[in-house]
């Protein structure tokens, strides 16, 4: 006699599983000439390697992508990271923005993430007490003669300055 035998089948299904940190990022106030960064993580929360595109910016160019540039593969359970920087060049105080698309390739359920960078490019500013230093503060002063004076630099902006030399021209300077 033939018995019917019943079996049950377990299958665990093998995929990657793309998530991303964040959907913005904004930087804030940077002064023109400074940089900021700031990191986008990518998870993989599956049990498959998952691949992802090389990333890109489009948009302002005051914002690069500074590690994480080139394709990605993320083991199941794991996560990487992309290294995103802000650095204004601008003269002008401007509301800088782009978007930075991360795509995974293989992950069936997932599509392309958006993320969208903002910065406000900010220029420093600064006062000088004395705003200047000439013969009626110091006098006239012989040949080798030395005088001290000194200038008070104060950050009269919203971003910190970074002061990187000093100085001195004019006649006789």
């Amino acid at each position: 006699s033939v018995e019917n035998v019943s079996v049950d089948v377990v299958a665990d299904t093998v995929v990657p599983e793309f998530n991303v940190s964040r959907d913005s990022i904004g930087f804030g106030k940077t002064s023109t000439g400074s940089s900021k960064q700031e990191t986008i993580r990518i998870d993989n929360d599956g049990n498959a390697t998952l691949s992802v595109a090389t990333p890109a910016i489009s948009g302002s160019p005051a914002f690069d992508i500074l590690a994480g540039d080139q394709r990605l593969r993320i083991d199941g359970g794991d996560s990487d990271t992309i290294t995103i920087g802000f650095a204004p060049n601008t003269k002008d105080e401007d509301i800088e923005s782009a978007t930075r698309n991360i795509t995974p390739i293989n992950d069936p359920d997932a599509t392309s993430e958006r993320v969208d960078l903002t910065g406000n490019a900010t220029p420093g500013s600064i006062r000088l007490t004395p705003a200047r230093i000439g013969s009626d503060i110091i006098g006239t002063l012989e040949p080798g003669e030395n005088e001290t004076e000194s200038i008070t630099v104060t950050n009269t902006g919203q971003t910190n300055v970074d002061l990187r030399g000093s100085s001195i021209t004019g006649t006789d300077s």
